[in-house]
């Protein structure tokens, strides 16, 4: 079976990589992305292998993504206190989705509700 290459996006310390890897899925992380320096040096212990960007996604350019050629998106993204997921839209995951041209095949993670929630307030005009 050809290993599933996986982008993880808001990897912290790296624990969706870990569980995914004790998932038994043969599986490639082609990059993982966070902002925190800290996390990312756990991070880097824990994967050295895993090609590791220190940068927000907003600065991360669609040719970027798609020179990663991704099967999957693994994503983490912060947790309560540290964020407001439906107080502004992320401009590559928007709750619209991704823009057409974002080539993947697959999401995993978890919060993605607050992503449904947000289009579907937008929706409504609340």
């Amino acid at each position: 079976m050809e290993k599933l290459r996986v982008l993880e996006l808001y990897s912290g310390i790296g624990g969706m990589h870990y569980a995914l890897n004790k998932s038994g899925i043969p599986v490639q992380v082609v990059a993982a992305i966070d902002i925190n320096t800290v996390a990312n040096q756990i991070y880097r212990h824990n994967f050295p292998d895993t090609p590791l960007w220190n940068k927000t996604i907003e600065g991360i350019t669609l040719d970027d993504f798609n020179a990663l050629s991704f099967d999957m998106i693994l994503m983490s993204p912060p947790c309560q206190p540290f964020t407001r997921p439906l107080a502004t839209p992320y401009p590559v995951l928007s709750p619209q989705g991704p823009p057409e041209d974002l080539t993947y095949t697959n999401w995993f993670g978890k919060d993605l509700a607050a992503f449904e929630l947000k289009r579907d307030r937008e929706e409504s005009g609340e």
